[in-house]
């Protein structure tokens, strides 16, 4: 685990099976921020390995930063990612202000709910924000259906829709609020493809089953796998995961909810 708490293995790297499964509900985070990108100076605040900082830079944005606290991923970042408007730097997200830059645009995506301290972080974006800036955020729904029961270890800070936007108003006042989730006809996909792997792991129990990949062996040809179909089946692809505009009472079919929001003004004791 880095500084920031974020675990390596919630990294994407390209070419993995991580990669494979996660990178278009992750590209399309980015691409949903693009448009208000264009010719402002942006943060990506935890970037990773810099794919979303890339995406931004060639969107029309005047400069990208890209900031993470994990060595290994901004030096991956600078390997693979070159543009004249696009820098990383290896940065702690809840130490923003030391910086010593304003921005006109924060992105953050898959952030949040991996630190301990979600509230400071919130205000450390609010402190490089410039006045009229404008912070696009994410964080996954604890409640989202289609979550595995035991959680995830690193995700030691999911909120509720509600518990969210309580806290992302204290710093920030909301103009857009999105959830993205992925289409049904993907979500029923997905759902097929945990039949699989169940079905596939009491197979190969089965004796039948062993003496066939026996013979295909000898023969030559590839065996038979359900775990293989089932890594097919959920390999995403684009527009799988859409971000939309939140117009009903949040649910538990909305895997992550994306808000729009611009810094809160402080009242001074005269007001």
């Amino acid at each position: 685990m880095d500084e920031s708490g974020i675990d390596t293995i919630e990294r994407i790297h390209a070419g993995t099976a991580y990669w494979n499964a996660f990178f278009f509900e992750h590209k399309e985070r980015y691409e949903f921020a693009a448009p208000y990108c264009r010719g402002k100076t942006v943060l990506d605040a935890a970037c990773g390995t810099g794919f979303g900082a890339d995406i931004l830079s060639r969107h029309g944005a005047k400069k990208v930063v890209g900031v993470d606290a994990n060595e290994d991923a901004i030096s991956e970042a600078r390997r693979l990612y070159r543009h004249g408007n696009l820098e990383f730097a290896l940065h702690d997200v809840c130490n923003l202000n030391a910086l010593d830059q304003r921005f006109d645009l924060v992105v953050s995506f898959e952030t949040i709910e991996h630190l301990g301290d979600p509230a400071r972080f919130l205000s450390q974006v609010r402190s490089v924000l410039s006045a009229d800036g404008l912070f696009i955020c994410s964080s996954p729904n604890r409640n989202y259906r289609g979550r595995n029961h035991s959680g995830n270890p690193f995700h030691i800070s999911e909120m509720s829709y509600e518990e969210f936007q309580r806290l992302f108003d204290v710093s920030f006042t909301a103009v857009g609020r999105f959830h993205q989730s992925p289409t049904p006809d993907f979500a029923r996909i997905s759902e097929l493809a945990h039949a699989v792997e169940l079905t596939g792991k009491l197979l190969q129990r089965s004796l039948a089953l062993r003496l066939e990949n026996a013979v295909r062996r000898l023969l030559g040809k590839d065996q038979l796998s359900a775990g293989t179909l089932s890594k097919e089946l959920t390999h995403a692809r684009p527009h799988d995961y859409p971000v939309l505009p939140l117009n009903d009472p949040p649910g538990l079919e909305h895997l992550a909810f994306v808000f729009l929001g611009r810094p809160r003004v402080e009242k001074s004791s005269g007001q």
